[in-house]
């Protein structure tokens, strides 16, 4: 196997690309607006806020979307405190 071949400081972030490749794949191949959300929303590190979603993605469509990212653990809500 190609793992077995890095170092052992290198084994966790392998298995994390590895398990976010294939959680992001799947999402491509089943819900394509999921997908554009997640694009979308990579390009925001510092995140966004809800109403600033809904401008920016026209509408309130981006909600079910981001219900299957959260489903997929690939999108996480910050409750601004």
């Amino acid at each position: 196997m190609q793992s077995e071949n890095l170092n052992d400081d290198q084994q966790p972030f392998h298995s994390l690309k590895v398990s976010l490749d294939a959680s992001v794949n799947h999402m491509r191949k089943t819900s394509k607006k999921a997908f554009e959300l997640l694009c979308l929303l990579g390009l925001l590190p510092g995140g966004i806020t809800e109403l600033d979603l809904t401008n920016l993605w026209g509408s309130e469509d981006w909600v079910v979307p981001s219900e299957h990212l959260r489903s997929a653990s690939l999108l996480v809500e910050k409750i601004e405190t």
